[in-house]
């Protein structure tokens, strides 16, 4: 089978912490965006933590919306 090359996670409940389950099977690259005034906003979150080859987990100082694209 087989793996996605990328996913897009939409967290659409402000949190803190998105903890996001990919299945990539690898270390993604992850470029976040938040919702800024009705505007998706590309942002550098405060840490980006990599759990495991199919999970990371993506830190604000502050809850937040958005989505991560990971490739």
């Amino acid at each position: 089978t087989l793996q996605a090359l990328s996913m897009t996670h939409k967290q659409t409940e402000a949190a803190a912490d998105w903890v996001i389950v990919h299945g990539l099977g690898r270390t993604p690259a992850v470029n976040v965006s938040i919702n800024y005034e009705g505007k998706l906003q590309v942002v550098l979150p405060r840490e980006v933590i990599i759990d495991s080859p199919n999970q990371v987990t993506v830190k604000f100082s502050a809850p937040q919306t958005g989505e991560a694209r990971l490739n």
